[in-house]
C-alpha cells in the first residue's frame, strides 16, 4: 500500500512539474510576441528583450513536448492510472522528455550556424540521445538481460552526458555568454546528479526498504528542481540574441583591424586610410535590428538572394534583400556591412533609398525602399497589352536613369555601377526611376574579402550590356565609359520594349557581333538627336563616348522640347481654379491662373498622354522639372491632390532654338511667373525643377541615412579621396544643372 502511495505521489508531482514547465514556456512565447509587437512600433526598449526569429520554433518544439507530456500525465492521473510506473521502460519514457530538453537547447548552440536545418539536426541528435535509456530497457525487457547489467549501463550513460557538460563548463562556446552557458551546464549536471541518486535509492530499496521514502523524496525533487529549465532555456537564448545582435558593430571593428593591416585587402574604393574612421563610423549607423524588421512576402528570387516586402518599424514598407550564406560570422558581416555603408553612402532622387543592414542568423538582410516593380517589368507590360507609352514618359525613364549614372560617375574616383540594365533599374511609385543592386551579391563571400580598385576591370555584368573593351578584357582607366555603353543600351530598351536586340542570337554570338561592331537597330520613330547621342554612348572605343553630365543635357533639351507643345495643349483644356465655365480659350487668360494638380491629371486621361496616375505624376513632374509648370508657392512637386499649379506661359511663348550648346536660360521669364504667383514674397531661384527631380526643398529634413549631416569641418588634412565632399553634387554643380534644366 505505501508503495502504491509512493508511486501515486511521483505521478501527481511529475504532472504539477511538466504543467509548471508548460506554463512557463507558454508564458516566455506570449511575452516574446508581445515584447515584439512593441518592438515593431519602434520601442528600443522592447527591442532588446525580442529574441532571435529562428529561436521561437525551438520555444514551439518544447511546448508541444511539455504539452504531450503534461496530457498524458494528467489523464493517467485523473483515471488512476498508474500501473505504467511499475514498469522500466514507461518510467524511462517519461524521463526522457525532460533529457530532450536539456540536450536539444545545448546541442542547438553547439551547431555551427542557427538556420531551421540547424534545428532539425539538434532535434534529431538529442532525440537519439534521450531515447537511448528507453530503448536500453526495451532491449533488456526483450533480451531477459539481468536488472544489474541494465542499471549498469543506464547509470554509465548518466555520467557520460554528464562528462560531456563537464568538457563544455570547462571549454563553453564562446557565440553566447560563457557565463550562461556555464550556469546551464551546472544545472544540468544537478539534475543528472539528482536522477543518479534516486535511481540508486530505489535499487538499494529492495535492501532496505526505508530508503524507498527518501528515494520517492529525491524524486519529487527532481520534478520541481526540472521546473526551472525554460527559464534557462530563454537566457541561454537571450544571450545568444545579444551575441548576434552584437556581430554588426564587431564586424566593423574587424574591418577596422584588417585595414589597419598590411593593405591588400582594404581600402574600400570611394574612401581612403584618413577617411576610414568615417567610413567605419558609418557602418554603425545602417545596422538595423532584426527587432524592427517584419518579413512579409516573397516579390522576387535571384540566385543568390530572394527578396522580400516587409515593413519597418510597422509604418516603412521596404523590400528585403535576404542572403543565406553558408556561416554567419563575423568576417561575412564585414563584407556586408562594407557595401551596406557604400549603398548608405548614396544619397539621391535617382538611386533606391538604402535603410540599412539587418544581421538575423542564419540570413544577412540588405533594407531597402520598397518600389513598385522594375524597368523590365514595365516594359515587358507594354509589351504584353501592346500599349506603348507617351515619348514623354519613354525620355523620362532616359533622363531619370542618367543622372543617377551622372551623380555615381561624380565620385572621386567614380563609383563604377557595372551592371546597369532594366532589371537593375527600379520603378516608384512616382514612377520615377531608381537605380538599384550595386555588385553586393556578386562580392559577397564567406571569408573577409580580398579587393581590388574598380580601376581593374573584370567581365561583371550581361552580355547584351557590356561594352567590347570589357569583352576584350582591357577595361583599363575608362571605367566610367562601360556605364555610359550600359545605359545607351537601356535608352534602346525603353525605346523597342516590344523588340530583341539581337535575333536568334546565343551569348557567344552576341559577343562577337558586339566586337565586330554590331548594335541594335534604332528604329524610324528615334527622333535624330536622341539616335546620335545613342549611337555615340555605345560608340566602340571608349573615349568618343560622352559623359553622362552631357548625356543629361542633352535629354533635358530633348525632354524640354517635346514638352513644349504638350503644356500648351494642356492649358486650353485644364479647369482653372475659381472659373465656372470650363477652360480658358486663351494663353493671356491663363497666365495668372492656378488649377489643382488632379484636374490636370484628369487632363492628362482625357488626352491619352498615361494610362495609369503614376505616369500622369511622373509627366507633371517632368513640366516642372524643365520650367513649364510651378507649385503655386514652390514648395512641392507634382501630386494628384488639390494642390495648386500654374503653367509658366512666359516660358512656353519664349521662341529659341533647342539641342543646341548656345541655348541660354529665360531668367527673366523665370522671375516673373514666380513673381506673378507669389506676389507676397519675393522668389529670388524657384525651386520647381528641383522639387520635380525628388531632391527635398531647402530647409527640410534630411533623410536618416543621409551623409548630409554628418559632413563636418577639418582643420586637418582632407580625405585623400574626398569622401564626404563628393557624397553630393557640389553647390557648383548644383548651379550647372539648375541653368541647363531651366532653359
Amino acid at each position: 500500500m505505501y508503495l502504491a502511495n509512493a508511486f501515486h505521489t511521483i505521478q501527481i508531482q511529475a504532472a504539477v512539474g511538466y504543467v509548471i514547465m508548460f506554463v512557463l514556456t507558454l508564458a516566455l512565447v506570449l511575452y516574446l510576441r508581445f515584447k515584439r509587437h512593441g518592438a515593431y512600433d519602434g520601442d528600443v526598449v522592447a527591442a532588446r528583450h525580442v529574441i532571435l526569429p529562428t529561436f521561437e520554433p525551438m520555444l514551439w518544439m518544447l511546448l508541444v513536448a511539455l504539452g504531450m507530456y503534461s496530457a498524458f500525465l494528467w489523464t493517467t492521473f485523473t483515471f488512476d492510472f498508474i500501473e505504467w510506473l511499475f514498469d522500466a521502460v514507461a518510467l524511462a519514457a517519461v524521463y526522457a522528455g525532460r533529457q530532450f530538453i536539456f540536450l536539444l537547447v545545448i546541442l542547438y548552440f553547439y551547431q555551427n550556424s542557427v538556420s531551421v536545418q540547424a534545428l532539425w539536426r539538434a532535434t534529431g541528435m538529442a532525440l537519439v540521445l534521450s531515447l537511448f535509456p528507453v530503448i536500453l530497457e526495451v532491449v533488456a525487457k526483450v533480451s531477459a538481460i539481468d536488472t544489474m547489467s541494465t542499471y549498469l549501463l543506464q547509470t554509465t550513460f548518466r555520467v557520460g552526458l554528464s562528462i560531456f557538460y563537464l568538457w563544455m563548463l570547462t571549454k563553453p562556446r564562446s557565440r553566447a555568454s560563457k557565463w550562461s552557458l556555464r550556469v546551464f551546464c551546472v544545472y544540468f549536471i544537478g539534475a543528472q546528479a539528482i536522477a543518479v541518486t534516486y535511481n540508486e535509492l530505489y535499487r538499494q530499496s529492495h535492501a532496505a526498504p526505508e530508503l524507498l521514502q527518501v528515494a520517492t523524496t529525491f524524486v519529487v525533487v527532481a520534478g520541481y528542481y526540472d521546473t526551472a529549465l525554460p527559464l534557462f532555456v530563454w537566457w541561454l537564448l537571450t544571450a545568444d540574441t545579444s551575441h548576434w545582435r552584437g556581430l554588426g558593430e564587431r564586424a566593423c571593428s574587424l574591418q577596422a583591424h584588417m585595414n589597419n593591416g598590411d593593405g591588400s585587402n582594404i581600402i574600400p574604393e570611394i574612401t581612403s586610410a584618413q577617411g576610414l574612421h568615417v567610413f567605419i563610423e558609418m557602418h554603425r549607423k545602417f545596422i538595423i535590428d532584426f527587432a524592427h524588421l517584419k518579413v512579409m512576402s516573397r516579390i522576387g528570387r535571384g540566385a543568390s538572394a530572394d527578396v522580400f516586402r516587409g515593413k519597418l518599424h510597422t509604418k516603412i514598407d521596404v523590400a528585403i534583400k535576404v542572403f543565406t550564406p553558408p556561416e554567419v560570422n563575423e568576417g561575412v558581416v564585414a563584407s556586408f556591412s562594407h557595401e551596406a555603408a557604400l549603398s548608405g553612402a548614396l544619397n539621391h532622387p535617382n538611386i533606391v533609398s538604402f535603410y540599412g543592414l539587418c544581421v538575423c542568423p542564419p540570413t544577412i538582410c540588405l533594407v531597402s525602399e520598397l518600389c513598385q516593380g522594375s524597368m523590365h517589368d514595365v516594359l515587358a507590360i507594354q509589351q504584353h497589352y501592346q500599349i506603348p507609352q507617351h515619348s514623354a514618359l519613354s525620355l523620362c525613364m532616359m533622363l531619370d536613369t542618367a543622372r543617377a549614372v551622372e551623380y555615381l560617375h561624380s565620385f572621386s574616383p567614380p563609383f563604377i555601377h557595372r551592371d546597369l540594365k532594366p532589371g537593375n533599374l527600379m520603378v516608384d511609385v512616382n514612377h520615377r526611376i531608381k537605380v538599384t543592386d550595386f555588385g553586393v551579391s556578386k562580392q559577397r563571400t564567406t571569408d573577409v574579402p580580398q579587393r581590388t580598385s574598380l580601376r581593374h576591370m573584370t567581365v561583371v555584368g550581361t552580355v547584351e550590356y557590356m561594352p567590347p573593351e570589357v569583352i576584350r578584357g582591357r577595361g583599363g582607366d575608362m571605367v566610367e565609359a562601360v556605364d555610359i555603353y550600359s545605359l545607351a543600351v537601356t535608352m534602346w530598351d525603353i525605346l523597342h520594349p516590344d523588340q530583341d536586340k539581337y535575333v536568334t542570337a546565343n551569348q557567344l554570338q552576341i559577343f562577337g557581333l558586339v566586337l565586330q561592331g554590331h548594335r541594335p537597330v534604332l528604329g524610324a520613330h528615334v527622333p535624330r538627336p536622341l539616335q546620335e547621342l545613342i549611337q555615340a554612348a555605345w560608340h566602340d572605343v571608349p573615349t568618343s563616348r560622352p559623359a553622362a553630365s552631357a548625356i543629361v543635357a542633352t535629354l533635358t533639351l530633348l525632354l524640354d522640347d517635346m514638352l513644349g507643345p504638350l503644356a500648351d495643349q494642356l492649358s486650353q483644356v485644364v479647369r482653372y481654379a475659381g472659373t465656372s465655365s470650363g477652360p480658358k480659350t486663351t494663353k493671356d487668360s491663363s497666365a495668372h491662373q492656378v488649377f489643382q494638380g488632379e484636374h490636370l491629371v484628369d487632363c492628362m486621361f482625357d488626352l491619352e498622354l498615361v494610362h495609369n496616375i503614376p505616369q500622369a505624376i511622373r509627366v507633371g513632374n517632368a513640366l516642372m522639372d524643365v520650367g513649364l509648370l510651378h507649385h503655386a508657392k514652390h514648395c512641392q512637386p507634382f501630386e494628384n491632390s488639390s494642390a495648386l499649379y500654374c503653367f509658366d506661359v512666359v516660358h512656353m511663348e519664349v521662341e529659341r532654338p533647342r539641342c543646341q550648346a548656345s541655348i541660354t536660360a529665360t531668367e527673366d521669364s523665370m522671375t516673373n511667373i514666380c513673381t506673378t504667383i507669389n506676389s507676397a514674397s519675393e522668389v529670388a531661384e524657384c525651386e520647381c525643377p528641383k522639387l520635380a527631380q525628388g531632391f527635398r526643398p531647402i530647409g527640410g529634413s534630411s533623410t536618416p541615412h543621409s551623409l548630409l549631416r554628418m559632413k563636418h569641418r577639418d582643420t586637418g588634412a582632407p580625405l585623400k579621396l574626398k569622401l564626404l565632399d563628393d557624397l553630393t553634387p557640389s553647390s557648383q554643380q548644383y548651379k550647372s544643372h539648375r541653368h541647363v534644366l531651366n532653359v
